[in-house]
């Protein structure tokens, strides 16, 4: 029986293998047996796989001018009982489309340098790494994560450090991002340190985190949330800042076609036409500019597109009965003085600001097409 066993077994994971294999090519994906250095106790087959366009765009990969990306991978399995899948690959080409063709030599040049490798024991978990890509100016170092093929997919990644050194130096660090997804709804988080040093300034940013939920129905409804610890360079310094912003009940066809469209506009006409909400929420807790304390601010914006027709001629004639509408800020007469001197048009609402010791604060209403301030009709 311990003679047999593998036999057996590589008959019952090969059987496994060929059938990922044949879902594979039943999907699009092009698989080319090109060598066979199996034994009697190990699977060892080489193959060429070529990936087309169809997979590298879609909400979770966004490879947008690439035609296809060529692969050559190793698997090798032990046929035993209880054994993991080995992959072990390496990009050998990447075509990309027409208005793309001068820069695909470079490409490939900086592709060959990607390898990686893969394991699962299940065909349904994988675990992967790649190796180190690094010379002067560019590099991507401790890259690894997981990936689920469930009825929830699920992808990690984690990258210790990347950078490019071309005259001014872009840094991230410590790089964590998460998705999981169906076809209904999908959930993203993601968190790491960012550098930027050039001739003029040094910036640093520390623990960037957001993520991103959205929930495809009949209306997509999306939440974004981002913020940071502190930012530091020599002229601005700032402490703990947070946005997040809510979409809800954008009509999913509309978003549908106007994703394959260039006549952008009249799909926004239509999007506001049937109605949609807005929040977006903010708050800084201060800023140090020049290593003078300017203050901080909180931020609080709700508007409600009512649904409605001719929007067009609507906006023509300046009438906003469409929107409902509310507006807060409380900030410091720095920052006020900031906003009006780098957005004129709205400076005039600033008048309408009560203003105590070092705050100025903004409470604004638009509701049947009139403005209100602190619940007073603004004429």
């Amino acid at each position: 029986l311990i003679g047999i066993t593998p036999f057996i077994f590589s008959k019952l994971m090969n059987a496994k293998f060929d059938e990922m294999l044949d879902n594979l090519r039943k999907d699009g994906i092009e698989i080319k047996l090109i060598e066979d250095k199996s034994s009697y106790i190990q699977t060892d087959k080489l193959f060429l796989v070529t990936i087309p366009e169809k997979f590298l765009i879609n909400k979770d990969i966004a490879l947008e001018g690439v035609k296809s990306v060529t692969l050559e991978i190793e698997t090798k399995f032990k046929n035993l009982p209880i054994t993991d899948v080995l992959f072990l690959g390496k990009v050998k080409k990447v075509d990309l489309s027409s208005n793309l063709e001068n820069v695909e030599h470079q490409l490939n040049e900086l592709v060959q340098y990607i390898k990686f490798v893969v394991t699962t024991p299940d065909f349904k978990n994988y675990f992967y790494s790649f190796e180190d890509i690094k010379d002067k100016k560019f590099a991507i170092l401790g890259i690894k994560g997981s990936f689920s093929k469930k009825e929830l997919n699920k992808n990690s990644l984690n990258i210790k450090e990347f950078y490019i050194k071309e005259g001014d130096i872009i840094e991230v660090k410590n790089l964590k991002h998460s998705i999981e997804w169906d076809d209904e709804k999908s959930f993203s988080t993601y968190n790491f340190d960012l550098n930027l040093t050039s001739n003029l300034v040094n910036i640093q940013i520390g623990n960037i985190q957001g993520s991103n939920k959205t929930v495809f129905n009949k209306d997509v409804n999306t939440s974004i949330k981002l913020g940071f610890n502190k930012l530091m360079s020599s002229f601005l310094e700032t402490d703990k800042f947070k946005l997040d912003l809510n979409l809800e009940g954008i009509e999913g066809s509309i978003l549908k076609e106007m994703a394959s469209t260039q006549d952008i506009e009249s799909y926004i006409e239509k999007i506001i036409e049937k109605g949609f909400k807005l929040a977006i929420n903010s708050n800084l807790n201060s800023i140090k500019a020049l290593k003078n304390d300017v203050g901080g601010y909180k931020f609080d914006l709700d508007i409600k597109f009512l649904p409605t027709h001719n929007i067009k001629e609507k906006l023509e004639n300046d009438n906003f009965d469409f929107i409902q509408a509310t507006l807060f800020l409380e900030t410091s007469p720095e920052i006020a003085t900031f906003i009006m001197n780098a957005l004129p048009d709205v400076a005039f609402l600033f008048e309408l600001a009560k203003k105590e010791k070092d705050k100025v604060i903004l409470n604004l209403e638009l509701k049947n097409g009139k403005l209100y301030s602190e619940g007073k009709l603004i004429k």
